[in-house]
């Protein structure tokens, strides 16, 4: 009786970790944070939800520990590995870093990023308008210069407090990007996106 309980424990545990993988797989709203979106990546409810996981991963990993001393078996750290394993997943979907760029009252808050060919570049619009992006230098838009494509001329446009996502091109290289409409007295309004192709 006592193993058909620690391999119903390792069952449910695994079902868990088998759910967590499939919502990462197909970016599950309340485990990966979309790349376009309203607001910052990591929401106080994604917090809430990853600190409602670790507690439930905690006391089932406690259980665990105490199953497997009780009992004399390994199979409850099994489980225990498994729980941990979810906690993990969970960590790496919410906080792994992703390439992306704050639009502030200032203009772009950093002068230059590294993102991967083919990769997506995130921008979040922290300011109370509407802003655009576009490939170019001072404000205005290089109709002719190379780049992503979804920033061509005329630009991308990001509400307020909105994320919008652009896809790298293929090649590697270093692509210049402006603001067309920052708020007065902007003093970062321009910066660089470079582009590199990932290692094997």
């Amino acid at each position: 009786m006592e193993d058909w309980f620690d391999i119903a424990l390792l069952w449910l545990a695994g079902a868990a970790a088998l759910v967590v993988l499939c919502a990462c797989t197909f970016d599950a709203g309340w485990i990966n944070p979309s790349e376009q979106g309203t607001g910052p990546f990591v929401t106080p409810e994604r917090i809430h939800t990853f600190h409602v996981v670790i507690w439930i991963a905690a006391a089932g990993c406690l259980l665990c520990l105490v199953r497997a001393w009780w009992g004399g078996t390994g199979l409850p750290l099994a489980t225990a590995a498994v729980l941990a394993g979810i906690v993990a997943v969970f960590a790496m979907a919410i906080y792994f870093p992703r390439p992306r760029v704050e639009l502030r009252a200032e203009g772009f808050a950093a002068d230059r990023i590294d993102v991967a060919t083919r990769g997506t570049l995130t921008f979040w619009n922290r300011t109370g308008a509407d802003l655009v992006i576009c490939l170019g230098l001072s404000g205005d838009c290089d109709t002719g210069a190379a780049g992503p494509a979804d920033l061509r001329s005329p630009g991308l446009t990001v509400a307020p407090d909105h994320r919008v996502s652009a896809v790298m091109p293929k090649r590697a290289g270093d692509f210049r990007i402006t603001l067309v409409n920052p708020a007065p007295g902007a003093t970062r309004r321009d910066m660089v996106i470079r582009t590199y192709v990932e290692s094997a």
